[in-house]
């Protein structure tokens, strides 16, 4: 089940700070929270005709599915390929977790 779908979200108006303790972000970050929290409660995903490689860490972050495609499996049409790569939701995209997810990338556009 996706995310998004996961949760009881449905309540209106349901803001960031219902879900949690923001007082220690400055306002811009608990102003990117509660527009986080609103996507998550009006976004509806749609089908995907192809194939969906997942690049997910082993480590779930706060609002995350335990389905280990995230959700994936139900809208990915020809399937989905889950990769794991190092590091956490939050440094994924950092050094040295960065360079093994190039190097997963790099090995995905090579299979086409």
């Amino acid at each position: 089940m996706p995310l998004v779908r996961s949760f009881n979200l449905e309540a209106t108006g349901l803001e960031a700070r219902d879900w949690l303790d923001l007082s220690q972000y400055a306002e811009y970050e608990r102003k990117l929270w509660d527009i986080h929290i609103r996507n998550l409660r009006d976004y509806v995903p749609k089908p995907y005709a192809g194939h969906v490689t997942l690049f997910r860490t082993s480590v779930h972050p706060f609002f995350c599915s335990f389905d280990p495609t995230f959700g994936w499996a139900e809208l990915a049409e020809e399937g989905v390929t889950v990769k794991l790569v190092p590091g956490g939701h939050e440094s994924i995209l950092e050094e040295p977790h960065v360079r093994v997810l190039a190097q997963e990338l790099m090995a995905c556009s090579t299979l086409k």
